[in-house]
């Protein structure tokens, strides 16, 4: 038996309920005045809580801050009308503060005391009206701030227009009786011709149209029945001939059908296409008074595919 054999098992992690709070207007109390207890208070403050802190010592930076103040320690009656309590002193206090607020049925975050909190907050990745919340259960806060820095480096710069064609779509859904099944597919595609417009006017192809044009495909939707876990990526270099399907060898009828994904130049005829009627097609040619697409970017998206074990084809109109 080795040394992780014998190690104690960790104990469960509470089953908890994700949620985001309306504190506009509630009263917020907070116990503790140091450090950490300021550390809290903006984001309460921008949930335009009303706050009052209750602490013998007030540091300097909560005391420049438009909150309640009482120097003094904790009574229970300083739950009476309270929505919300932030527990961030030392644990002995935190354990009083707990029990009292359990007593009436009131929630409390715990600073980095995990068995005095009925509320864990996670790490917050804020955008606009978007916002992630990451929790670990109270075990890896530090874990849960760098996948915090990881989705934020991920999350497009232009998130605000993202905002305004989801606006945009929910108003034609509700007009149009789109039932909630079919939104999210509506949205990608609405989303995703943002980028596919950009793509042909200026030669890019943006990070989040990558990420959907080889996001896995449905079982239903798949020309394979293969789990794309348990085959390899291939790239298959296809030329398109005059436009007749009927001319194209038996093998590039195969590749097209297979298809996961096809790169096609602007000349390739609809009826060719047609023949990939399960691959997510993007046009990476040249049209007159349009930029193509560089073969840099051309090579990434292949690569890329073949990373994540897609059947790809560049269709070319004529291959040198």
């Amino acid at each position: 038996m080795n040394d992780a054999d014998s190690r104690p098992a960790a104990p469960a992690p509470p089953a908890l309920f994700p949620a985001f709070l309306r504190l506009t207007g509630k009263r917020v109390l907070v116990v503790g005045a140091g450090p950490v207890a300021a550390s809290k208070l903006k984001a309460l403050l921008d949930a335009e809580a009303d706050i009052t802190v209750v602490a013998p010592l007030v540091h300097s930076d909560i005391e420049a801050l438009p909150v309640t103040i009482h120097r003094r320690a904790f009574e229970i009656a300083d739950l009476d009308g309270t929505w919300y309590v932030v527990a961030a002193a030392p644990p002995e206090i935190n354990r009083a503060v707990s029990a009292a607020a359990a007593a009436r049925h009131l929630f409390v975050n715990a600073v980095d005391d995990p068995p005095n909190a009925s509320v864990y907050l996670g790490a917050i990745v804020k955008r606009e009206d978007v916002i992630l919340a990451i929790s670990t259960s109270g075990r890896a806060p530090a874990l849960a701030g760098l996948m915090r820095e990881g989705l934020d480096r991920l999350l497009p710069a232009d998130l605000n227009a993202w905002l305004r064609v989801a606006d945009d779509e929910r108003i034609r859904w509700k007009a149009a009786g789109i039932p909630m099944e079919a939104r999210r597919p509506e949205l990608l595609r609405a989303l995703n011709a943002i980028y596919v417009g950009r793509a042909h006017h200026e030669g890019i192809v943006e990070p989040y149209v990558e990420t959907a044009l080889f996001a896995p495909s449905t079982p239903e939707s798949g020309p394979s029945s293969t789990p794309e876990s348990s085959r390899r990526g291939r790239v298959s270099l296809v030329g398109a001939g005059p436009g007749d399907p009927e001319l194209l060898t038996a093998r590039a009828h195969t590749r097209l059908a297979e298809a996961d994904v096809v790169l096609y130049d602007a000349l390739v005829s609809p009826a060719v296409l047609a023949l990939a009627s399960h691959a997510r097609c993007l046009s990476v040619g040249k049209r007159h008074g349009r930029h193509s697409v560089s073969q840099e970017t051309i090579n990434r998206l292949l690569v890329r595919g073949v990373r994540r074990n897609q059947r790809l084809v560049r269709q070319s109109s004529c291959l040198r």
